[in-house]
């Protein structure tokens, strides 16, 4: 039985929980949106606990209205809110990226990435009318993933321009990373989120937890940036320097001011366009490091390097740079990295296709708004923009882009848009519309499983289960590996009374989509309505022994035809890690390992990284020299090892065409050994 609070009143389940904070009553779950299938985070203020009031419940509701109008990328999305019994419930969007708290080693080009990347959001936080100043920047609130994209959480303590907004925490920011204006009560400025910001980052580079961030600052209450010369290059440490400098008025003047001089910082040094930038910032850096005995002398020489590049690079200058620097550091494959290419709208179709398929929903809205702000009639562009206003609930947008679609090539045999559609009126409960473009696709091609799927599943929704079972044993005719179609049937064997059976499609559908939500929580549900109390094997939260990875390696799904990967140019799929489930525990010896994954469309070989963990040094793949596995040419999509190495180990895959085109890289996943 559960002991997490029961939210399905209100269309969510919890998963697990996140955090809690005793203190102010917070606790923090992993949920599911039942109607929608999507992962959300609940912040539960539990206001009717023991040393909580009611009295910041209006404070609340104030920090509600501030997140409601704030659309970035990084800064999670507001869905939703509710009362309990114990006081009330707030929902967003969730990333999947942990916080700069947790234990992780950074190199300095990656905390250099990181702090671009939080300034990026401090950039819009501050470009609002009035300015947004979040006063909580801290490792805890920032959370990171493996790309090193930086999300920004915990607005409680912000404030708009001078206006005070709502206290979600003990105390107004946390000690070592408030800014000295904020401590003695002081006007708030721009500035002000920068010295929290660079507390974090020096955290990052000596690695200090923030609870002991009060042994960087010295007697003089500033912070000792001294040590950090070998490891650092010296401009940016004189710009971390000045980012923590107390006297507001000596720190960048806002975030815009910082990120131009931090992305900056390496093109100066060697520009060849700019020789006399390069010969006056050799100077400063020679003077940068005089500065850690002279404080005072690197202040005025910053100030200069500030002003002097914010004078001689004219605005056009700065927009070039701009987008270099996102042509550099976001463009998603190595032929998008010259500087000097002006980007099409194929480039940019490109673009938002590769994010897509990532699920970064709005980076890549902004990618195919851009092809289309190109090309009007760009038809791939306008279906592929049509799926993310979809997926993003923007339901009569996403209809606009895919009638668009239809009305520039009506006869086209491209059943994708057709279903999309048809995905678009299911949302929008025009349920009746939706079959008919299913029906529209299948008529196009009667072998299209996403039409089938997608019909079976608008049935189950007018609960017209006896016509929903057909469709959907159709699309698994056609794919027995549609993971959606298995639960699709699962539904429609549940509401037609077949119990045992919906257990069976659920179970079906786990085995080729193990973290499949929607399915994992009927799953349980099911379960728990037959009675059966045995370990449940799909269990998000609980790391797989070797009893349950046997069982997984049963479960994998066979590999494609041998003729499917014939003549394949393109650059195949990213592969889906099936085995071991990411923190798998193992407890045999000797340490045989074997890794499973989804064989994909265009994969001639595989590629297969494992790392390990060194206790004083990290992961082995980020030292210099220290020697890793890397296996090339593998023709199936398994691989057994034998484990040798510190603990813990992970392993990622990414794909290989014929032409030797690479798919991109899976995230990590770990395992440990107990023996």
């Amino acid at each position: 039985m559960s002991n997490f609070p029961d939210f399905s009143s209100h269309g969510y389940q919890v998963i697990r929980e996140l955090a809690r904070n005793r203190e102010a009553g917070r606790i923090t779950y992993l949920a599911i949106n039942l109607n929608l299938d999507q992962k959300v985070t609940i912040k539960e203020f539990r206001f009717a606990s023991e040393g909580t009031s009611w009295s910041g419940f209006k404070a609340y509701q104030r920090e509600i209205e501030l997140l409601q109008q704030l659309d970035h990328p990084r800064i999670p999305r507001y869905f939703n809110s509710f009362e309990t019994p114990l006081g009330f419930c707030l929902v967003q969007e969730y990333k999947n990226a942990p916080s700069l708290a947790e234990r992780r080693s950074f190199t300095p080009e990656e905390i250099r990435t990181i702090a671009i990347s939080v300034l990026e959001i401090l950039v819009y936080l501050q470009k609002r009318t009035p300015p947004v100043i979040h006063r909580d920047i801290k490792p805890e609130n920032i959370l990171v993933d493996e790309q090193l994209n930086a999300y920004l959480v915990d607005f409680g303590l912000a404030r708009i321009g001078g206006e005070q907004m709502a206290l979600s925490s003990v105390a107004a920011g946390t000690p070592g990373f408030m800014p000295p204006e904020e401590q003695f009560g002081r006007p708030l400025s721009e500035a002000s989120d920068l010295y929290s910001l660079g507390a974090t980052l020096m955290c990052l580079v000596t690695g200090t937890r923030s609870v002991n961030i009060g042994t960087l600052i010295n007697d003089e209450y500033r912070f000792n940036v001294e040590p950090l010369v070998p490891q650092l290059s010296s401009l940016f440490v004189v710009w971390l320097a000045k980012m923590v400098e107390p006297n507001v008025k000596k720190r960048f003047a806002n975030a815009e001011q910082a990120l131009f001089v931090l992305i900056n910082s390496n093109k100066w040094e060697t520009s060849k366009q700019q020789k006399g930038v390069a010969l006056k910032v050799l100077l400063l850096l020679l003077y940068g490091l005089i500065w850690v005995s002279v404080p005072g002398l690197t202040v005025h020489l910053m100030q200069s390097f500030v002003e002097y590049s914010m004078n001689e690079l004219t605005s056009n200058q700065i927009n070039n740079t701009r987008r270099n620097y996102h042509q550099t550091y976001r463009a998603p494959q190595t032929n998008y990295r010259n500087r000097d290419v002006k980007w099409n709208a194929t480039d940019w179709f490109n673009r938002g296709e590769y994010l897509f398929r990532r699920r970064y929903y709005s980076q890549a809205l902004s990618a195919y708004n851009a092809a289309i702000n190109i090309n009007p009639n760009y038809y791939n562009a306008l279906v592929s923009r049509c799926a993310t206003f979809n997926q993003i609930l923007k339901y009569e947008k996403a209809l606009v882009d895919c009638n668009k679609a239809i009305e520039i090539s009506p006869n086209s045999r491209n059943t994708r848009v057709w279903v999309i559609r048809g995905h678009v009126f299911a949302g929008m409960g025009q349920y009746e519309e939706s079959i008919a473009s299913y029906d529209r696709a299948i008529a196009i091609n009667p072998n299209n499983s996403h039409a089938w799927g997608g019909r079976c599943n608008t049935l189950n929704f007018l609960r017209k289960y006896e016509q929903a079972l057909p469709n959907c044993e159709k699309a698994l005719q056609i794919r027995p590996q549609l993971h959606s179609a298995w639960h699709n049937k699962g539904v429609a064997l549940e509401g037609l009374g077949r119990n045992e059976e919906a257990l069976n499609s659920y179970d079906q559908a786990l085995r080729f989509q193990p973290h499949y939500s929607r399915s994992i929580v009927n799953h349980q549900r099911l379960r728990q309505k037959l009675g059966i109390t045995s370990t449940d094997n799909f269990n998000l939260d609980k790391p797989a022994n070797n009893n349950n990875f046997d069982s997984c390696l049963t479960r994998i799904p066979p590999p494609l035809p041998a003729n499917s990967n014939k003549n394949y140019t393109r650059i195949p799929n990213t592969p889906r890690l099936l085995c071991p489930l990411n923190n798998t525990v193992f407890h045999h010896y000797p340490r045989e390992t074997t890794l499973a994954w989804e064989d994909v469309l265009g994969a001639k070989s595989y590629t297969v990284e494992i790392d390990f963990y060194m206790p004083d040094l990290g992961w082995c793949s980020e030292q210099d020299k220290c020697k890793y596995a890397i296996v090339r040419n593998i023709t199936t999509n398994r691989y057994t090892f034998n484990f040798v190495g510190g603990q813990p180990g992970r392993w990622r895959v990414w794909a290989v065409n014929s032409e030797g085109k690479e798919s991109l890289k899976t995230n990590w996943w770990e395992f440990r050994y107990t023996k």
